[in-house]
């Protein structure tokens, strides 16, 4: 019988040269804790932290509950029975927060740092004076005419009160002044508005002269935005060219940063913890950047770890190996450096375990290296023998491997897998010494992290395992995975964080109920959908306001119609502001709608400079009304059974869907013409649209009733909405040029505009005329061409049949035309 070299380590008990830990201990000689933080005896350590049992507070639990965290108060206080009561003007927990002396500012203004700032008209220490209305004052820019009660502006400055700052320079025809600046036009900037602006990018690599962006050294493209082949692949790996505290080396998985001694991140820019026997969390605090300076170029060194025959802009070669010095103008501080210390002390900080205090703390113990293992554990096999995945992999397995099993091998040595992948913080740091187990699958064994964070392990392939990673004082995280058999699964980088992440939300309160229930015998089933009951209200999200706020912007006013019914409120400005509008799906008269109906949503901004005018901007959305059940079974239909609502176009199915035939994407269809040419006289045109001939479409307009004016080279033709033609008006000359039809749907009039008579004309009736050569009349235009150098302007503010035009061609109708 084998005995336990290490005793278990007083923690567990040997059976069979296993350690069987006791309950608050794990690791294969049970070396390690499973929870360091005690909470001073005091509490139970729960999800990271400490729940402190009855009598106790604080966050290790060392402070009774009739006592303050802070006896002192921070000295603006007083503590009774373990509260502290803070003495006016002090609030916070431990009265450590300045306080206003009125903490409402009298309602008109917000308390910031002990002090009140007031809306504009209100003054006093609490915001609780109201402050006249000081015309004398000129706004502070001027002097005050009491003879004349005007006031006399400073330079720069003009207005009745001498509110308005003028612009130092003309912002000329590209810009206007506002506030003293000039407001450019978009793709234009500059005091006077005067250069051609660049887009925003160009600044990162480039400058900009005259609109055109003039790059950088190393950067090219229409925004300097593109690197040049060597810095692009190396910058995305080496961050700030690992910003001198590190090298940047090219390996099969592409670049990355090798850090120097106390450095760490994809950028070498993290100070890591160095003084490991403090009892003291002192790493971080912000970026090191004192090798790069902003006015001396930088140098760094880039080293590849490959062949270099594929290579051709090496500078020097030396076998197995290129070194290139890549010179930079300027290194900026790279974003992802670490403000605050991490939280880890000493040993417990996986940075310590490089350190000769922590080498033989248990959270620092890794498994072994595979590759250390095939090299030094086991002699390779002769070429000519192949081998199966296990044999390929065992060596993984035992005392001595990556992964430790109580017992025999509990799988089937055919059908295997590895389970590979890297373990980190939430910084990216590896994290060694983290105990990975199955779940509920105690015999599968074990494994523990090594100093990059990597883990191997072996175990049954065609399986689904939840695997466990366990390291305090992280949170205990677990994945669940579906193996293969004889082959390697490379799983995504687990994240360990100390405080836990609140799992995603969403709102169902504006989710439907569906259930369907099969009939025992039949092919049917019973379905039922809550969004068909009776009482169910339709909803529509109305989004008025996005996460950023436009400046000045007071109120948001919302108006809906749907159906006779009409939805107002207003809201005062903020962001992401969101209306919910609920329809009981009845009209203005309480009769029940059926299908789809339009809902106009109307929107609303209004701003302080303009308090009396609203910009409104206006919407429609489709609402559903009532459903259409075939089987009326107490709210529930059979999924076989549908009803077709013939009215909105919509199959109402019996499971629940609904099929919107309406909606579907419409098809283009002819409407007149069989393909053919027609004479230039067109005689017999009258008739059925789609038999008719045309000669050459040009222009095109539709009436109200569903009629559709078709000009036809030297006709207008009316196709009546039952596929019926004939021709309203025949043009007297053959149009050499274009022409336009446009119809006042008001009046129910059309018109034509011609620009080869240079006339626009009205047509006297729709109907079918007796004779269609006179069937219009000049309602503007004389028919003489409109010079730009005419005295007369045209007959500009005369009768527009005394005008001359140019060349009319499209057409707009006013209301009141």
């Amino acid at each position: 019988m084998e005995g336990c070299s290490t005793s278990c380590n007083g923690n567990g008990e040997c059976v069979a040269g296993h350690c069987h830990c006791f309950p608050g201990f794990l690791g294969p000689n049970c070396e390690k804790d499973t929870c360091p933080v005690l909470c001073s005896g005091n509490g139970e350590y729960e999800k990271g932290r400490c729940v402190c049992h009855s009598g106790w507070k604080g966050p290790e639990c060392s402070i009774q509950e009739d006592q303050c965290v802070d006896p002192t108060c921070s000295n603006h206080g007083q503590c009774v029975q373990g509260i502290c009561i803070c003495v006016p003007t002090y609030k916070g927990n431990n009265c450590e927060e300045v306080d206003c002396l009125d903490p409402q500012c009298a309602g008109h203004g917000v308390c910031v740092r002990g002090e009140c700032l007031c809306s504009p008209g209100w003054g006093g220490l609490s915001c609780e004076n109201p402050l006249p209305a000081c015309q004398e004052q000129c706004s502070g820019h001027g002097t005050y005419l009491p003879d004349t009660g005007t006031c006399t502006c400073e330079p720069n400055w003009t207005g009745a009160d001498c509110y308005i700052e003028l612009c130092p320079v003309e912002c000329g025809s590209h810009g206007v002044c506002s506030e003293g600046r000039c407001q450019c036009e978009e793709g234009w900037e500059g005091l006077a508005c005067e250069q051609r602006a660049c887009h925003l990018r160009c600044q990162e690599h480039g400058q900009c002269r005259d609109g055109k962006c003039h790059c950088h050294p190393g950067w090219e493209g229409e925004h300097c935005t593109i690197a040049h082949d060597f810095d692009d692949v190396v910058k995305d790996g080496c961050p700030g060219l690992c910003n001198g505290n590190g090298r940047c080396t090219l390996e099969q998985s592409g670049w990355h940063c090798v850090c120097q001694a106390g450095w760490s991140g994809p950028g070498c820019n993290i100070v890591t913890e160095r003084e490991c026997d403090d009892n003291t969390d002192n790493d971080g605090g912000g970026c090191d950047l004192r090798h790069v300076s902003p006015e001396e170029p930088s140098t760094a060194l880039v080293q590849i770890s490959s062949s270099p025959s594929s290579l051709t802009h090496s500078l020097s070669l030396v076998p197995h190996h290129i070194a290139i010095t890549a010179t930079t103008t300027r290194v900026p501080p790279p974003p992802s450096c670490r403000e605050e210390a991490d939280g880890l002390l000493d040993c417990v900080d996986p940075d310590c375990c490089e350190a000769l205090v922590c080498s033989a703390s248990p959270l620092c113990q890794g498994s072994p290296d595979p590759g250390a293992l095939l090299q030094y554990g086991q002699s390779p096999p002769p070429p000519s023998v192949p081998q199966t995945f296990f044999q390929r992999v065992h060596f993984l397995l035992g005392k001595t491997g990556t992964h430790t099993l109580h017992g025999d091998i509990p799988f089937d040595r055919s059908q295997v897998a590895v389970v590979r992948g890297q373990v980190v913080a939430v910084d990216g740091t590896p994290l060694v010494g983290v105990n990975v187990t199955f779940f509920q699958h105690p015999e599968y064994g074990y494994t523990v992290s090594r100093q990059d964070g990597s883990f191997d392990l072996v175990t049954a392939g065609a399986i689904s395992v939840t695997l466990v990673f366990q390291r305090p004082p992280f949170l205990t995280q677990r994945r669940t995975v579906w193996l293969p058999w004889n082959s390697f699964l490379v799983l995504d980088r687990v994240v360990m964080a100390r405080a836990e992440i609140p799992p995603p939300v969403c709102d169902i309160t504006g989710f439907a109920v569906q259930e369907e229930i099969l009939i025992p015998g039949s092919f049917v089933k019973l379905s039922y959908l809550s969004t068909r009951t009776s009482g169910y209200q339709s909803l529509l999200r109305i989004i008025l306001t996005h996460a950023t706020v436009p400046a000045g912007l007071s109120k948001v006013h919302v108006s809906a119609a749907i159906e006779g019914r009409l939805y107002q409120k207003w809201y005062l400005a903020a962001p992401s502001l969101v209306y919910v509008l609920s329809w009981n799906k009845t009209d203005i008269y309480g009769q029940e709608v059926w299908g789809l109906t339009e809902a106009i949503v109307s929107v609303g901004y209004e701003y302080d400079s303009c308090p009396d005018f609203i910009l409104w901007e206006k919407r429609t959305a489709l609402i559903q009304g009532f459903e259409m059940m075939g089987s009326n079974l107490g709210g529930w239909s059979l999924d076989k059974h549908h009803v077709l609502n013939l009215q909105s176009g919509i199959l109402h199915k019996g499971n629940g869907e609904n099929l919107f035939i309406s909606q579907q994407p419409p098809v283009i269809g002819t409407v007149m013409g069989n393909g053919y040419y027609r004479t230039i006289p067109c005689t017999g045109c009258s008739g059925p649209a789609l038999q008719s001939k045309l000669f050459a479409p040009v222009a095109l307009a539709c009436g109200s009733e569903g009629s559709v004016y078709v000009g036809d080279f030297n006709f207008i033709r009316r196709i009546l909405p039952s596929g019926h033609t004939y021709n309203i008006l025949e043009l007297n000359t053959s149009p050499a040029h274009k022409y336009y039809l446009a119809m006042d749907p008001v009046h129910e009039t059309l018109y034509l505009s011609d620009t080869s008579s240079r006339k626009v004309y009205r047509l006297k009736t729709l109907s079918e005329p007796r004779d269609p050569v006179r069937n219009m009349e000049v309602v503007a235009g004389t028919g003489d061409q409109c010079l730009h150098f005419d005295q007369g302007h045209c007959g500009e503010a005369g009768k527009a049949i005394a005008a001359s035009l140019n060349n009319p061609r499209g057409r707009v109708l006013c209301d009141n035309f």
